[in-house]
């Protein structure tokens, strides 16, 4: 890509970032509608709001019940990009559980290395030498 490319896809992209920061301004404008509503119409917009996490019913299809917001939640509530396809987050998803899996089997590692280097020290400790420390430290179990 050359500069002129780049350029366009810069004003593409603010563009969309303008596009977002209005809608939420829109919507921090309606929840500031919502909190000073105190008719009993507005206290149960506000607690169904706080219910559903936003303006969408998750009873109703996540039809919107508030107005100008828009119709339907977007698709994958905006956590996920719009292009995504399930076998994509699927794949990615399966990654990062096997991540996170390796990750307790190192974290039980050193736990179990920390528990032997523990143990050992009391070991070696004499009498009320280790009650001194444990008292110190706080229950240094062997």
């Amino acid at each position: 890509m050359d500069i002129v490319d780049w350029r366009k896809k810069i004003d593409e992209l603010d563009r969309k970032l303008v596009e977002l920061l209005s809608e939420r301004a829109q919507a921090a404008h309606e929840i500031g509608k919502l909190k000073k509503d105190a008719t009993p119409l507005g206290r149960a917009r506000l607690k169904y709001f706080w219910q559903n996490k936003g303006p969408w019913s998750d009873l109703d299809g996540h039809d919107a019940f508030l107005p100008n917001v828009p119709e339907r939640k977007p698709l994958g509530a905006n956590f996920y990009p719009a292009d995504m396809t399930k076998p994509e987050f699927e794949q990615k998803s399966a990654r990062i559980k096997q991540i996170y899996a390796d990750f307790l089997v190192e974290l039980d590692a050193l736990k179990a290395r920390r528990s032997k280097l523990v143990t050992g020290f009391t070991n070696k400790l004499q009498g009320s030498r280790v009650e001194q420390i444990r008292k110190q430290i706080g229950n240094i179990k062997p």
